[in-house]
């Protein structure tokens, strides 16, 4: 079962008696109290139903370890590990793909066509595309207790710009 509908539930395949938990949290909508509680409540209700529970989370708990987001997805995770006989931690960075305007690819993007202006940071990020992320999904294992990183590529934020511009 695939619970969600947004750019990453779009490409998973669904399996029998694996849940694949990709409707939490975004790191750029709102966290309010009710949307945390919502997700909490959500991933509950899965407890005992499944061989296998996968939650999507980010890489972000490694470098923003900070922030009220990151702060909030380890303890989904924390949760999840406690709960699930059988879990799979998926971490992963930015997607390429999909239409959610809170990506970094697709903020950037509508930037650039806008022609608005851009706050270029000197930092890294890691970017995930659709097929490298689909196979890493497809490698999780029906039993067992696993934590997975799905860095995809590392990237400065000012090559992604410039990546983005050859391709529109």
């Amino acid at each position: 079962m695939i619970v969600g509908r947004g750019t990453i539930a779009s490409i998973i395949e669904d399996k029998e008696n694996y849940i694949y938990f990709a409707a939490g949290n975004s790191n750029r909508t709102p966290l309010t109290y009710e949307s945390k509680q919502r997700e909490i409540d959500k991933v509950k209700s899965y407890i005992g139903t499944t061989d296998m529970f996968v939650y999507f989370s980010g890489l972000n708990i490694y470098f923003a370890p900070e922030t009220e987001y990151t702060k909030f997805k380890l303890e989904v995770e924390s949760f999840v590990k406690e709960n699930f006989k059988h879990y799979c931690i998926l971490r992963l960075g930015s997607v390429t793909w999909g239409d959610n305007p809170n990506t970094i690819y697709n903020f950037l993007k509508n930037k650039i066509i806008n022609n608005q202006e851009l706050e270029i940071q000197d930092k890294y990020r890691y970017i995930n595309d659709r097929d490298d992320l689909t196979h890493w999904i497809s490698m999780i294992p029906r039993y067992g207790k696993h934590e997975m990183n799905v860095t995809g590529r590392k990237i400065k934020v000012i090559d992604l710009i410039n990546e983005i511009r050859e391709a529109i």
